[in-house]
């Protein structure tokens, strides 16, 4: 009999150790930029490159000025509220101008305005200098209403993210989600974009400093990203089970064990 007891201590004791591997996420398949070993280095890029989305056709822009006469600038505005007033989102659609076919803007007093192309900053160095005939100390402010990029997956909160300046990274993007779940996968991240007609697709490792000089680190408009779920998520159906099997498996074969012991 006691021969039996310490052999069945032995066995639980043996599979212990695999149950408690099985309950963590390898350390390295969660670390970001893994190669970048010395932290006390600075490692900088040759050349970063401007990031601000240009602006397209069927695109919708948040367009607000003032100006030394508010009075006056209430004519190049809808109602004179900027997109941060108490108008509040409800009133986006109504401010928006839309960028139509021929590249241009319709324009309060000014007409179509070429806008298909340019950057924001660009369109609003367009509309001071025309609007410097008409107001004194014309300031103009440029936002996408349009603009959203899409997460999915193994993400805390994955939905559609609107980017009001254009500019949005991977790393950006991750961070409006949450980050990464404990299940998603840091080496194969799917980036899906549609380009003149086209659909890429591109995968990204996130646990190599490599990623920023991908070409699609940087987002663009309407791009989708995709976090792929590790093997340990794909292999059950539920997600909580998944999260507390190993861990319970670990404690039912400690408490076992405690009883061999103590009989």
């Amino acid at each position: 009999m006691k021969h039996l007891k310490n052999q069945g201590c032995y066995c639980i004791l043996s599979v212990l150790p695999f149950l408690l591997l099985t309950a963590c996420t390898p350390y390295r398949k969660i670390v970001y930029f893994q190669d970048l070993k010395d932290t006390t280095r600075f490692y900088v890029q040759d050349s970063i490159r401007s990031t601000q989305a240009t602006i397209q056709p069927a695109d919708v822009m948040d367009i607000y000025v003032s100006s030394a006469s508010p009075q006056s600038s209430t004519t190049f505005n809808f109602g004179g509220t900027s997109s941060s007033g108490a108008e509040g989102a409800s009133a986006s659609s109504a401010r928006g101008y839309t960028v139509y076919g021929d590249s241009c803007i319709e324009y309060p007093i000014l007409g179509r305005v070429k806008a298909a192309g340019l950057t924001p900053m660009a369109l609003k160095d367009t509309l001071t200098r025309m609007l410097n005939d008409y107001l004194k100390d014309p300031v103009v402010n440029i936002q996408f209403l349009n603009y959203k990029v899409t997460v999915l997956g193994e993400v805390a909160r994955p939905a559609a993210y609107t980017i009001s300046d254009g500019h949005a990274t991977l790393l950006d993007l991750l961070g409006k989600a949450g980050d990464l779940t404990i299940y998603g996968r840091r080496d194969n991240i799917t980036v899906i974009r549609e380009e003149n007609g086209k659909r890429t697709f591109a995968r990204l490792d996130l646990t190599s400093s490599k990623v920023f000089l991908s070409p699609y680190y940087y987002l663009k408009q309407n791009d989708i990203v995709y976090v792929q779920p590790n093997k340990s998520k794909s292999a059950s159906a539920d997600d909580r089970l998944s999260r507390n099997l190993g861990l319970g498996a670990a404690i039912l074969a400690i408490l076992l064990t405690l009883i061999y012991l103590t009989k």
